[in-house]
């Protein structure tokens, strides 16, 4: 999975460069295709460095690590491309950020709250 997840870091980066080097801004949906790229671009390399940290003593990625890590690189790309579409639009303030972020936060911690027993 790590693998994959470089390749689609790789493969966005490159997309970014391509489209930031040889495109006018003023073309039809080069600002969303930068904004896609940099969404993919941050999620695969936040999955990475995830990866890279939920090894066993033997340095494999443990088996339950692959979802949390999907997930959360996913949420990841999410608040970025919604942090640059809130950018593009002027209407990136410290409120409305910091609401993109702490909505995601209290989604993670949501999803990641383990079930205990019944509470009575």
């Amino acid at each position: 999975m790590a693998r994959l997840l470089a390749a689609v870091a790789a493969a966005s980066a490159t997309a970014v460069v391509a489209i930031a080097t040889t495109t006018d801004p003023d073309q039809p949906l080069v600002v969303a295709g930068m904004i896609a790229g940099l969404a993919l671009f941050a999620g695969a390399l936040a999955g990475v460095a995830q990866l890279a940290g939920t090894t066993d003593r033997r340095g494999r990625a443990t088996r339950s690590a692959g979802g949390r890590v999907l997930r959360r690189a996913a949420e990841i790309g999410a608040v970025v491309g919604l942090l640059l579409v809130l950018r593009v639009i002027d209407a990136l303030t410290v409120i409305t950020g910091g609401f993109v972020v702490a909505s995601f936060v209290a989604a993670e911690i949501v999803l990641s709250a383990r079930p205990g027993g019944a509470s009575r």
